[in-house]
């Protein structure tokens, strides 16, 4: 069990006692679940189950506002300190595209030693931020890292790369590129999420790994959500344990999520849901705000109608992501 529960039960009086009755959701689906188990992790089930309440009385609670799903993830959680992921759905077939045109060589010219390509290939730089989606945070993160130009000094080069062999022309054309800033100030809008992380990886989940996605079609939306809701449901009946984990397992199933703009539905809906449910100045608040700001240099997003529209009827979150990016 975690070390941090408020009154952590021994095992046999915790399933001698006779279990409460849970009626959630509209349908009033019923779960049975041992006071001690719920009252050791939640302060507000504590006072709910062993106190002078009608619930306490009768061992039924009724709990309409809540979704079946997020209550038995619940319940798993109190009884073994984790809950289960949900699982992406696909929505629609890929769809059909144009291949790539591709490069054609003539193999028999190819052993001449004279043989020079008609077009030349340039190595792409490999640290920069894509202009178009999609990609991840981390990924651009980790790139950038990599080749981020700490030792270049412009006035003793000029426009001249450094003469050493292990420094290409590529990095150096890059590196030049950065320092005039466009890329840079992309990348430092990515640093107020990225710093998160020193925070958030204290909770202890270390056998967990983030889902990742690769293609338009697959919604993340129920991944998203059962993240979400947990940690509402946790900052509701205050389980702090839970609450930790679900931020931690939403911010790094984000931080590796590649943005498509056929499912920014999906971010979109996921940023309404934790407004709705979350009070001002709520950390999941500024999680989800910090995410969408790594993006806002982005045509893709700044042209999509359904992202604009959706500025337009969220007002706190338009407003805090503004806020954000006068900031950064």
């Amino acid at each position: 069990m975690h070390p941090a529960r408020i009154n952590t039960p021994k095992p046999g009086k915790s399933f001698q006692s006779k279990p409460c009755i849970f009626f959630v959701g509209k349908e009033r689906e019923q779960f049975y679940a041992h006071e001690t188990m719920l009252g050791a992790s939640s302060v507000v089930f504590r006072a709910l189950l062993d106190g002078p309440m009608k619930e306490s009385r009768d061992g039924i609670v009724y709990l309409p506002e809540v979704e079946p799903e997020d209550f038995d993830q619940l319940l798993k959680f109190f009884y073994r300190d984790g809950y289960d992921e949900a699982e992406r759905e696909v929505i629609l077939a890929e769809p059909p595209h144009q291949s790539a045109p591709v490069l054609v060589i003539d193999l028999t010219r190819i052993e001449d030693d004279d043989y020079v390509p008609e077009t030349p290939i340039e190595p792409p730089c490999p640290h920069v931020i894509p202009a178009r989606l999609p990609y991840s945070v981390s990924e651009v993160s980790k790139q950038w890292e990599k080749w981020k130009p700490d030792h270049v000094d412009l006035e003793q080069y000029g426009s001249r790369p450094p003469p050493s062999p292990q420094y290409t022309r590529c990095q150096y054309s890059c590196s030049r590129s950065i320092l005039g800033c466009e890329h840079k100030n992309q990348y430092l809008r990515m640093l107020p999420f990225l710093s998160l992380a020193t925070d958030l990886d204290k909770c202890s989940d270390k056998h967990w790994k983030p889902q990742k996605n690769r293609h338009p079609y697959e919604s993340f939306r129920p991944v998203f959500f059962r993240h979400a809701r947990l940690y509402i449901l946790a900052d509701m009946y205050d389980v702090q344990e839970l609450r930790e984990l679900a931020q931690y397992r939403l911010y790094h199933t984000l931080a590796e999520y590649s943005m498509y703009i056929e499912r920014i539905s999906d971010l979109l809906a996921l940023s309404h849901e934790l407004y709705a449910n979350t009070a001002m100045g709520d950390p999941i608040r500024r999680m989800i705000v910090y995410y969408f700001l790594c993006f806002s240099h982005c045509p893709d997003l700044r042209d999509c109608a359904e992202y604009v529209e959706a500025l337009r009827s969220n007002n706190d979150f338009a407003a805090d992501l503004v806020i954000a990016m006068m900031m950064f």
